[in-house]
């Protein structure tokens, strides 16, 4: 039921510890099932999502750059997200960054050379964020909410009249095969306690700064909206999608009980009270019969 019905249960005390005997009221509601997260998901063949060209997408002094993303196995080099010839998401089959080698990611830029990111393993959700100041020359990179490091250079950034594209094909005609979760543009420096604090958290597209944001979790049609004022909603091009998405880190978990398994919390004195209120959610796989009940406390 979902309108709060009450049960109420008796216990009497064995003894042991005077006389605890008394009662629990139970309020049992249904839970209201969380909307499904979506990702879209890209076959390397000839998928692909276009942003059309807007003023509103052009960077100015400051940027930092978010992406949900995960590469399959065999993905060769190819600009993955790109506006013209600046390449805001290459990825490099040869990378290497300092004693790493490998795969990862880089930046590619018209006038501003080419800098390396992060070295990814293919088939798994990575949050990528990248930074750049043209006041201060710094590039700031970001992997899992983390500072990855640091280094200055002029990027000199030259904003193009073309689309804002993922998986365009343009590197001999090779597309991105993987899924993207979600991509937001800032036109603002996000420090590193903001995007530690909020890389795995859902916005509302109406925070400073944000120029862009598109969190994929329409789940039908060929369009996918930015949640922004500035409605730079994307066209899908062959992209499917995909309830594979990135994990929740710290929330949405549950324990699961095979039927022997349980918890023990140690007695303690902070227990012992005239009256004491109890919540849980609870999840049966089978509802019991009317001659069975389940001890939970």
């Amino acid at each position: 039921t979902s309108d709060g019905t009450t049960e109420e249960f008796g216990f009497e005390d064995g003894g042991g510890y005077g006389d605890n005997s008394g009662s629990v009221t139970v309020e049992i509601w249904k839970r209201v099932e969380t909307p499904t997260n979506y990702s879209l998901s890209f076959d390397g063949v000839d998928d692909s999502f276009i942003i059309n060209n807007n003023p509103t997408l052009d960077i100015g002094d400051e940027v930092t750059f978010e992406i949900w993303i995960k590469v399959n196995e065999g993905q060769n080099n190819t600009a993955i997200i790109n506006r013209g010839n600046n390449k805001y998401l290459y990825w490099d089959v040869n990378y290497e960054e300092d004693f790493n080698t490998g795969q990862g990611f880089q930046i590619e830029l018209m006038n501003g050379g080419s800098h390396e990111m992060y070295q990814m393993d293919y088939s798994q959700w990575y949050h990528l964020a990248w930074s750049y100041s043209d006041l201060t020359n710094e590039f700031r990179i970001y992997a899992n909410g983390g500072y990855i490091r640091s280094e200055f250079d002029d990027f000199n950034i030259v904003n193009i009249d073309n689309d804002l594209i993922i998986s365009e094909g343009v590197i001999n005609s090779t597309f991105f095969s993987g899924g993207i979760a979600e991509m937001r543009i800032w036109n603002i420096i996000r420090t590193d306690e903001q995007i530690s604090l909020f890389h795995g958290t859902e916005l509302t597209g109406n925070e400073i700064g944000l120029m862009g944001y598109w969190n994929f979790n329409e789940g039908t049609g060929t369009t996918a909206y930015d949640a922004t004022s500035n409605g730079n909603d994307g066209t899908i091009n062959g992209a499917t999608w995909s309830t594979d998405v990135p994990p929740t880190s710290g929330g949405n978990n549950a324990l699961s009980f095979d039927g022997n398994d349980y918890v023990t919390i140690p007695h303690s004195s902070s227990f012992i009270n005239n009256t004491i209120s109890i919540s849980v959610w609870v999840y049966l796989d089978t509802a019991p019969s009317s001659s069975e009940s389940y001890l939970l406390f």
